[in-house]
């Protein structure tokens, strides 16, 4: 299914390039990976999510991403690594300001045992949905801060975030 979506995205894409005539390349933007940061007095994450994205109009844009996460458990001193990867919209509502959602799946390491001594690899998905700022910072450079809401989020259940709450920010070029 992951690739069917991802499928179809490039094959917009480039009709999307023959249509208006403009280079492919021009509308492609990118980041090296948007940061994310969640803490709590028990635990902490440290994300990592390179993307690649598309601009289909001067408002409309969507892409893939690349997803790292470092998990420590604080209070049994236990250390987590989760991956995977997802896809994104992004609408401008203004020059600075974007709406987005996103889809990602993660491969996330769940313990077997309570000291996380043994663990064991189960699929994760998550849908976002929020808003961000951009801030040009010369040329084709921006910064981007970004707020999402998890709708798929389950406190009970093996969840890699603290929270259904997650702020991502990073460096773009050419968004």
């Amino acid at each position: 299914m992951r690739v069917l979506l991802i499928s179809a995205l490039l094959s917009v894409a480039f009709a999307a390039q023959s249509q208006y005539g403009s280079s492919f390349w021009d509308k492609v933007y990118f980041s090296p990976g948007d940061v994310s940061l969640s803490a709590g007095s028990q635990f902490t994450s440290f994300g990592l999510s390179p993307l690649v994205g598309y601009k289909f109009t001067d408002r409309l844009s969507a892409g893939v991403s690349v997803t790292y996460q470092f998990n420590n458990y604080k209070t049994i001193d236990a250390k987590l690594t989760h991956y995977g990867g997802g896809i994104f919209g992004r609408f401008m509502i203004t020059q600075q300001f974007f709406a987005t959602t996103q889809y990602e799946h993660l491969s996330i390491e769940v313990p077997l045992t309570a000291d996380f001594k043994r663990t064991t690899r189960e699929g994760f998905d998550s849908w976002f949905v929020g808003g961000g700022f951009v801030q040009p910072l010369g040329g084709k450079v921006t910064f981007t801060i970004i707020g999402l809401y998890n709708l798929l989020y389950d406190d009970m259940g093996n969840s890699p975030y603290d929270s259904p709450f997650v702020v991502r920010g990073g460096i773009n070029v050419g968004f």
